[in-house]
C-alpha cells in the first residue's frame, strides 16, 4: 500500500515537473512569437499635405546629421482574422527631430513590405513638435489585396496639445528607452481577409500600374522587369518605376532608343532582338564608378584562386573571403548572375553610404551597386542594390 502512495506521488511530481517545464518554454520562447492580434481595426487618421509618391524603399530613414533621438518602431500588419500579411506595403513619411518637414521626397520617407511573417522594422527618429499637433508619423498600410488605410502613430509620454484635433489614443505606440535612444512597437490590423500566398500581378493585360508612383509599365519592359521571378524578388532588384517610356540617347553608342527609368535600372527596347534580349539594361554601375578608376578597389588585380570566382574581363573577383563578400556573391549569384548585374568592377571595399553616411562593405558591377548590410543577416535586406537609376536619371 505504502508503495503505491509512493509511486502516485511520484507521478504526480513528474506530471507537475512536466507542467511546469511547459510553462517555462513557453515563457522563454513568447518572445519570438508572433504578437497577439486583439482583432480590433486599425483606425484612420488624415494624410495631411506631406505625403509624396515614390519614396525610396528602405527600412532605415536615419542619415548623416539627422536631428533627433533615434526610434526602432517594429511591429506586425494582420488582417481582421489576425493573420499576419506577407508582403504588405507600408509608407512611412514625418519630421526631422526639429518638428520640420522636407519637401524633397527623400528624408525622413521611406516605404517598405513585411516579411513572410507580416513584420516591418522601421529605424528613425522620434518626430519633433510644431504648432497645433502633438508629436506624430505618417504611415500608409496596404495588404496586397486590399485598400490602403492612411493613419498615424503618436508617441506616448509627449504632452498632447489640446488643440489636435487628429490625435486618436487607439494610436499610441508603445515605446521604451534603450540604451541608443527609443524603442517601439505597434501593429496593424487591416480590415481585408490575408492573401493565401504572395500575389503576383498577372501578364493578361501586358501591364502594370504601381500605386505607389502612378507609373505603368507595359508589354516588353513589364515581361523584362518581372524576369521570370517572384514579385518580390523583381522589385527588390529593380525597384519601382520613376519616369514613363520615353525617347533618350543611350550613352553606351550614342543612338535614340525607348527607354524607361526604375529605382535601381534603366530599361532600353531593343526590338529587332529575341526576348530576354528585346530590352537591355543599362550600365548603371559602369556610369556610377567613372573616374574612380585610379582608385585602388577599382584596380584590376591577378586570380587570386582560392576559390574565389574570378573574370578576366575585369580583373576582380566575385565577393571575397569575408562574410559580406561571401554574402555578395551569394545574391549574386541567386538573383541574376551576369546577365542581370554584369561584370564585378572592382573588389569590396567599405564605402560611406550617400544615403545615411554610414560605411558599408561594397562591390561595384557593370548594372549595379552591391551594399552589405549584417544587421540583416538571413533576410533580403543582407545585401542591398543601389538606387542607381534614381540617383541618375534626368527629370
Amino acid at each position: 500500500m505504502g508503495s503505491t502512495k509512493r509511486r502516485n506521488r511520484i507521478i504526480a511530481s513528474l506530471a507537475l515537473l512536466s507542467l511546469f517545464a511547459l510553462m517555462l518554454g513557453s515563457y522563454e520562447t513568447g518572445a519570438a512569437q508572433t504578437p497577439t492580434c486583439n482583432g480590433t481595426i486599425t483606425p484612420a487618421a488624415t494624410e495631411g499635405p506631406y505625403w509624396k509618391s515614390g519614396s525610396p524603399e528602405r527600412t532605415s530613414l536615419l542619415e548623416a546629421g539627422t536631428p533627433g533621438t533615434k526610434l526602432v518602431l517594429t511591429g506586425y500588419v494582420y488582417d481582421k482574422n489576425c493573420k499576419p500579411i506577407a508582403n504588405a506595403w507600408l509608407d512611412f513619411w514625418q519630421t526631422d527631430g526639429n518638428g520640420a518637414y522636407d519637401n524633397s521626397g527623400y528624408k525622413m520617407r521611406g516605404h517598405q513590405y513585411t516579411d513572410a511573417s507580416g513584420r516591418y522594422h522601421l529605424e528613425t527618429v522620434v518626430p519633433g513638435e510644431y504648432p497645433g499637433r502633438t508629436v506624430h508619423i505618417h504611415v500608409k498600410v496596404q495588404s496586397p489585396n486590399g485598400p490602403i488605410l492612411t493613419t498615424q502613430l503618436f508617441v506616448p509620454g509627449v504632452p498632447r496639445n489640446n488643440s489636435d484635433g487628429i490625435y486618436n489614443s487607439a494610436l499610441l505606440m508603445q515605446v521604451q528607452d534603450t540604451a541608443d535612444g527609443k524603442s517601439a512597437t505597434f501593429n496593424f490590423v487591416l480590415n481585408v481577409t490575408a492573401p493565401q500566398s504572395q500575389p503576383t500581378p498577372t501578364q493578361t493585360a501586358g501591364s502594370y500600374t504601381f500605386k505607389e508612383t502612378g507609373i505603368t509599365v507595359s508589354g516588353a519592359f513589364w515581361d523584362r522587369w518581372q524576369g521570370g521571378r517572384s514579385f518580390a524578388d523583381s522589385l527588390y532588384i529593380n525597384g519601382l518605376p520613376i519616369t514613363a517610356v520615353r525617347d533618350e540617347v543611350s550613352p553606351t553608342d550614342g543612338k535614340s532608343y525607348s527607354t524607361q527609368w526604375f529605382e535601381r535600372a534603366r530599361f532600353e527596347s531593343h526590338p529587332q532582338n529575341q526576348p530576354p534580349s528585346d530590352v537591355l539594361l543599362g550600365l548603371l554601375g559602369t556610369t556610377a564608378v567613372q573616374g574612380r578608376q585610379s582608385e585602388a578597389p577599382f584596380k584590376a588585380i591577378s586570380n587570386p584562386g582560392g576559390g574565389l570566382q574570378w573574370f578576366s574581363q575585369t580583373g576582380h573577383t566575385l565577393g571575397d573571403n569575408s562574410e559580406g563578400g561571401k554574402a555578395i556573391a551569394a545574391f549574386w549569384t541567386s538573383l541574376g548572375g551576369l546577365a542581370q548585374f554584369g561584370y564585378p568592377l572592382s573588389q569590396p571595399f567599405t564605402e560611406v553610404s550617400k544615403e545615411n553616411g554610414k560605411s558599408y562593405l561594397v562591390q561595384y558591377f557593370e548594372r549595379q551597386r552591391f551594399e552589405y548590410h549584417p544587421e540583416y543577416k538571413g533576410t533580403r535586406f543582407e545585401v542591398l542594390f543601389g538606387r542607381l537609376g534614381a540617383e541618375q536619371v534626368k527629370k
